[in-house]
């Protein structure tokens, strides 16, 4: 049986030209979509439901909202994943375009309304609620310490 040869002759360094452009093209390969994906973070910009950023700021802050859902209905927002620090800087972005504004109290609860009849008809809704809940718990409270 006959030997058959088969090779590729390259001649003064052309093998090393040869492993060099092979690296390069697989390198490029597998690092562009890792260079995609950073630049896709970079920027990572959504549109999204603002009561849903709302819940994504209150985890990322650990603090509570307030706000009467059908004044949020409907809103859509430009959702920044970015790493700032102060939530008060955050819901003023966050807000911008929208009609609605928000106060921070202690760093840990805030509030979401609208600077019109029907907000401050909403922030009395609340207001009354809140109220009525305090109340039950004093008086529960009072019977407890009768007992």
């Amino acid at each position: 049986m006959k030997h058959v040869e088969s090779s590729i002759t390259l001649k003064n360094g052309s093998w090393y030209f040869l492993w060099i452009g092979i690296i390069f093209i697989s390198s490029m390969l597998i690092l562009t979509p890792l260079k995609a994906d950073a630049g896709m973070i970079a920027n990572d910009k959504e549109k999204i439901p603002l009561v849903e950023a709302i819940m994504r700021i209150s985890l990322k802050y650990n603090v509570y909202p307030t706000y009467d859902r059908t004044l949020l209905a409907d809103i859509w927002v430009q959702y920044e994943k970015d790493e700032k620090s102060d939530i008060n800087l955050e819901l003023k972005e966050l807000l911008k375009g929208t009609s609605l504004e928000f106060k921070v109290f202690e760093d840990q609860y805030f509030i979401l309304y609208k600077v019109d009849a029907e907000g401050i008809e909403s922030m009395r809704g609340m207001l009354k609620h809140l109220q009525s809940f305090i109340k039950a718990n004093e008086e529960e409270l009072e019977k407890e310490e009768k007992m």
